[in-house]
């Protein structure tokens, strides 16, 4: 099996999109959570102790590693829609065709520290259960700025093996962009924002977040995030959180970010990352690894860039850089000379193709075989392949050939492919030296 993973200075980034359970993610900002918890200190909240805000900033300093979730890519970008930039903008505008906010719906419940009869729990609902800190602080300037928000008490699951539970909920409607703007206000940037956002989904404040963009030739003027492409959700998140992360030195690493893409944005995809690094972060202290399976993605790339891992039948992994650079090389040979398929034909017609390359070889054919050979050279210039009978060079290269037949040959290893293309030239130029 071959994996290619594109390296500095465009390498992976991982992310994860099962968005339905919560995803219990450990940074070192958590596990300052946890401990400051122990002592009293609550990140995002108080219960029966204090909150510390010195314990949250450092650990927020410290912190080393952020798993991504679906709810970062929402949160991103409303942080970036709130401070706008100019070159951010116009890249939003030119490649996804946002123009700006529209509105947002915060949906919040009853966190794992909300204590009391459900009763208690509804009306502490308006105060968002007591919490304090960041996480508190956000979510009380969110329900100042919201037009009508209510509280309310209803069946939620929480996983799909328990039963519905009754749960105190909170709605918070963010009308407009005058609304966002005194949210906005209460923050000196986008980052601080961000951070103060995900501190209420760290502190299990939010169950939904639904965010609406203004959006060109969109039928109602707007459409929600949620109803974007997976592959423009994908760009957003990588895009916000490149954004959010400048100043920093930032590794991002991307698990087959290209999967849900179109062609054109697939062939362009490692150009908008390298703009929108330009564009949202400092390209010198951002790096980004990312895995892929696509020759459209890796095309524009030079060997440096690539590894190329492969496994064995013992299971042993290898990881080395290509034989040749991918760039130059187009789409059908990155697969056959980076990923190692023999062949980049449909099945039926490779096995065609093989049949007659099989008695192109031989010396001596009866007239049946002849006839055959004729017939097959007739369908395959009808499906564009141009044979000549009479080409002698390239039979005498078939007949030097150990094999011809493509049609079942598995994926090569990067050694076999080097040793495939050295033989096929050595052959060719002893042909030519004897003509």
């Amino acid at each position: 099996m071959t994996h290619i993973v594109a390296v500095p200075p465009l390498d992976l980034s991982h992310t994860e999109k099962s968005g339905h359970r919560r995803v219990c993610w450990r940074s070192r900002l958590d596990c300052a959570s946890v401990c400051a918890r122990e002592n009293g200190a609550i990140h995002g909240h108080a219960r029966g102790g204090t909150f510390f805000p010195e314990v949250y900033k450092q650990a927020h300093i410290e912190r080393r590693l952020f798993y991504c979730r679906p709810i970062h890519g929402v949160l991103a970008l409303l942080s970036s829609l709130a401070f706008p930039d100019k070159e951010l903008a116009s890249l939003l505008k030119k490649e996804l065709w946002i123009e700006s906010f529209a509105s947002a719906l915060f949906h919040f419940n009853e966190p794992w520290f909300a204590k009391g009869s459900q009763a208690k729990k509804l009306a502490s609902a308006k105060d968002f259960w007591g919490s304090e800190g960041p996480a508190g602080s956000c979510a009380r300037t969110i329900s100042q700025q919201a037009f009508h928000p209510f509280g309310w008490s209803g069946k939620a699951i929480e996983d799909y093996r328990d039963k519905p539970q009754e749960i105190a909920q909170f709605a918070c409607f963010l009308r407009d962009k005058s609304a966002l703007r005194r949210l906005s206000g209460q923050y000196k940037s986008d980052q601080e924002m961000f951070t103060a956002l995900e501190a209420m989904d760290i502190s299990d404040l939010i169950r939904e977040l639904h965010l609406w963009v203004i959006r060109k030739h969109a039928p109602d003027g707007d459409v929600s995030f949620a109803d974007l492409s997976d592959g423009e959700r994908q760009l957003l998140m990588v895009l916000g959180l490149i954004r959010v992360s400048r100043g920093k030195r930032a590794l991002f690493l991307l698990d087959e970010p290209d999967t849900h893409l179109n062609p054109a944005w697939q062939l362009n995809y490692l150009h908008l990352i390298r703009e929108w690094t330009g564009v949202a972060a400092d390209a010198e202290t951002c790096q980004i690894i990312l895995t892929s399976h696509n020759p459209l993605t890796i095309a524009a790339l030079s060997r440096d860039e690539v590894r190329v891992m492969t496994s064995d039948d013992d299971k042993t992994v290898t990881v080395q850089p290509p034989f040749i650079d991918p760039k130059g090389l187009g789409f059908s040979r990155v697969l056959t000379d980076i990923f190692g398929m023999a062949s980049t034909l449909d099945q039926p017609t490779q096995e065609l193709v093989d049949e007659r390359n099989g008695l192109a070889r031989r010396k001596d054919l009866s007239t049946d075989q002849l006839l055959r050979l004729q017939a097959l050279n007739i369908e395959l210039r009808s499906l564009g392949f141009l044979y000549e009978e009479r080409d002698k060079l390239y039979s005498l290269f078939l007949r030097n050939m150990d094999s011809v037949e493509l049609a079942d040959v598995v994926s090569l290893t990067p050694d076999e492919m080097k040793r495939r293309d050295e033989t096929t030239n050595e052959i060719a130029e002893e042909l030519l030296r004897e003509q």
